[in-house]
This record gives structure tokens, sequence and C-alpha cells, in this order.
């Protein structure tokens, strides 16, 4: 029913308003066939140059802000959990770690794919993206003299 059933006659759209000024000029439809053809052609290669702007305009702000990451074979790294809330379990996703694990890279597949391993089971290995990844660094602990406690923070 659509635009019809609100209206009480069908919207013309400014493709349906192109067509009818197209038409409106020749007298076979041969010739009209043709030039709508030609018409479409001029059309398609207008939107693909539309897409190619937007396109170099959206790199352009994403190369901006983006920061290249990557990390050697050996370190130390943690993966992103992808957890997510369930309501049946009574979980919610806020208070789950955002991270887990600390894994060893083991090989580069492509700027993007990592390949890492399991530090308990060196033969464990899966694949990870970059993005999902940060360094790991190690914190000193509280044996070491590092006091949590300081008296004159008041």
């Amino acid at each position: 029913m659509g635009n019809y059933g609100y209206l009480g006659r069908d919207i013309k759209l400014p493709f349906d308003r192109n067509l009818e000024k197209l038409g409106e000029n020749f007298e076979s439809r041969i010739e009209f066939q043709s030039e709508l053809i030609k018409k479409l052609a001029i059309w398609y290669e207008k939107a693909i140059a539309n897409i190619n702007k937007s396109q170099d305009s959206q790199k352009k702000y994403y190369d901006k802000r983006h920061k290249n990451i990557s990390f050697s074979v050996g370190q130390l790294v943690l993966k992103r959990t992808h957890e997510l809330s369930d309501k049946s379990k009574g979980t919610t996703r806020k208070f789950f770690a955002k991270w887990c694990g600390l894994f060893k890279k083991v090989k580069v597949l492509s700027p993007v794919p990592y390949v890492l391993s399991n530090l308990d089971d060196e033969l464990d290995t899966f694949t990870c993206n970059v993005v999902d990844l940060k360094l790991y660094f190690d914190r000193p602990s509280l044996d070491d003299g590092v006091s949590c406690n300081n008296d004159n923070d008041f």
C-alpha cells in the first residue's frame, strides 16, 4: 500500500522525473533507449566518482588518527576479551575483565594478524588481530620495596 494509501497517489522520485524529461524529446523507442543507456552510463560514472571522493575523505580522517601498532617476535602481550552480557546467566559485560592471558608473539602473518602462543603450552597457538592486542608490562610487586600506603598523601 505504501505511499498510495497515505497520499492517494504514487510519489515521483527524482529518478522518475529524469526519465520523464528524457522521454519527452524522442519520437522512437529505440532512440529513447540509446539515449537512456548513455545517461545511465554518465550517472554511473558520477556515482563512482562520488564514492571514490567519499572514500578518499574517509581515508584521510582515518589515517590522521590511526596509530600503527606492531610487536616484536617474543614479546609478551595481552589479548582483548570479547565477552557479552547474558541475562540468562545473570552476567554483565562491564564487570568482565577487558584483557586476558599472557601470550607470546610467535610469528607475523602480515601487518595485521599475528600468531600467538600460550605461555604454559608453546604448541598451543592461535591467530589474533593486532587491534585486539596490547603490550604486557611487568608491574613491580610489593616485595620489591614499593609501598601502596603513603601517609604523606593527605
